[in-house]
């Protein structure tokens, strides 16, 4: 899929090869956007400059006065980390939203920008946020805000020579007097593109206790889907400003809102759909601002799939020497493998075929499997990306378990409860499945949920499937084994 591949481990080597290959190179984080474009010919590569190996841009952090996110920081950290919670509630709800949870743990914030999709989920949170983008090239930094880096569909102010490296939002002296809410609509529950999505973030006055309308005084809206780039309702917000936030109010912000759009036809919506449904959506949003509900829809314990970050010990891929930990074997793999996707490599260089390939692009589950104990879309990680990982497939699953049985509890519980028909689909199922047993022992059936959104299956209708987790939550020790 590319010729060249290239992971440098430091910033200013990464600088230093974009400069050397100006205009040449594909940036590689988290794959989900490129690697899909590349398996499907709408995107070519001849240098791939890998940037999993610059664990510095993984941190989330406050520094004097500004909550700073690394570029590769994940929806899946953002959902564990507290300064998040604390300071960018919309950013957290929005990651929430994101994909499913292979794709959480792969994706990237940076990636998410750079992309600048009109739906990009985590676009209007960062807008409404007031937050800015750190650029760095071998000349230095600049830094802009997201609201004007982006400046047309999948088009930024980004330079050949340049690199995203951090997410810069401002903290207020006083969260507590701050709410902010994320929404979308799509036409599933989860791993779905947005039709419309938004985010609002308002500042109210100190007023001493709890008021049925508090008073407002600021306000940032920002709306995508309903142009070709994600769009700040300046009229709105200001019609807010200095007013307590009624119901009547927000309808009256809402209509506003829906004024400025221009939505467009696609395979997702019609335009008339997304026109319909602004106004209502923005007022219900800010409704819920207005009575403190807004929090109410974030889970306080996230369904993450795995440990939130990937461990820093990765080592860098000699040139065409490709070695992985696959079920507990140690693999050396010659040069022609580098080229491949995980997916790929397993099934067609090890021949773990129960690692299945469905749709390629992340969205049926079907070719999970465990990347260093996180689940992941083997489809959607580079194969050079895993050098010296520890992989589980289904084939070595039952080695993860705590009684080292012939198969591991959910196994057993899918034969027992018959949850499998065509079996397509099963050992994804599973592998997301066991993931989340050894995550949570005893999950909800909101959890399973949750923890099965990115894995598909056309047969089941999912009851059984879900049976089999809560049966096999009963089977497994109390630990629910080792990753």
């Amino acid at each position: 899929m590319w010729h060249t591949y290239l992971q440098p481990v430091s910033l200013s080597e990464t600088v230093s090869l974009l400069r050397q290959y100006l205009g040449k190179v594909r940036i590689l984080a988290g794959g989900t956007n490129l690697l899909v474009a590349m398996q499907q010919d709408t995107a070519t590569a001849e240098i791939v400059i890998d940037l999993s190996r610059l664990s510095m841009l993984r941190q989330i952090r406050v520094d004097a006065g500004t909550l700073r996110l690394g570029a590769l920081v994940t929806p899946a950290q953002v959902l564990r980390s507290e300064l998040c919670r604390e300071h960018a509630l919309p950013l957290v709800q929005a990651c929430h939203e994101w994909g499913a949870p292979q794709v959480r743990n792969r994706a990237t914030l940076g990636g998410n920008v750079t992309n600048a999709s009109p739906v990009g989920d985590g676009i209007p949170p960062l807008i409404a946020l007031a937050a800015q983008v750190v650029l760095l090239s071998s000349s230095g930094e600049r830094t802009l805000p997201v609201a004007d880096f982006i400046t047309a569909p999948h088009a930024t102010l980004l330079l050949p020579d340049e690199l995203l490296t951090e997410i810069v939002i401002p903290i207020h002296a006083t969260p507590y007097l701050r709410r902010g809410m994320f929404h979308k609509l799509g036409m599933r529950r989860a791993q779905v593109i947005s039709v419309v999505n938004m985010a609002c973030m308002l500042t109210f006055a100190d007023e001493g206790g709890a008021s049925p309308a508090p008073l407002v005084q600021a306000a940032r809206i920002a709306v995508g889907g309903i142009a070709p780039t994600v769009q700040l309702a300046e009229a709105a917000a200001a019609l807010l400003v200095g007013q307590r936030l009624t119901p009547e109010l927000c309808q009256q912000a809402g209509s506003l809102v829906a004024q400025i759009a221009r939505p467009i036809d696609d395979i997702h919506a019609p335009a008339a759909y997304r026109q319909a449904v602004l106004g209502p959506l923005v007022a219900h949003c800010l409704a819920q601002i207005a009575t403190n509900q807004h929090p109410a829809s974030l889970p306080h314990v996230p369904v993450v799939l795995g440990p939130a970050m990937l461990e820093d010990s990765l080592e860098v891929m000699p040139p065409g020497n490709l070695v992985l930990q696959v079920n507990g074997q140690t693999h050396h793999l010659p040069a022609r493998a580098l080229g491949k996707t995980l997916l790929t490599l397993l099934r067609d260089d090890l021949g773990l075929t129960g690692t299945k390939q469905g749709c390629s692009e992340g969205r049926c589950g079907a070719c999970t499997v465990w990347l260093n104990g996180q689940a992941v879309n083997a489809c959607l990680v580079a194969a050079p990306q895993a050098h010296h990982a520890r992989i589980t497939t289904i084939e070595g699953l039952a080695h993860v378990s705590a009684a080292h049985a012939e198969l591991h509890p959910l196994q057993q519980a899918f034969i027992e409860q018959a949850a499998a028909q065509c079996g397509y689909c099963t050992p994804g199922m599973i592998m997301a499945g066991a993931r989340l047993l050894a995550d949570l022992p005893h999950p909800d059936e909101a959890q399973i949920r949750r923890g099965l959104s990115g894995n598909l299956c056309r047969c089941t209708g999912y009851q059984k499937i879900i049976a089999a987790i809560r049966a096999a939550a009963q089977m497994q020790p109390t630990d629910g084994g080792q990753p």
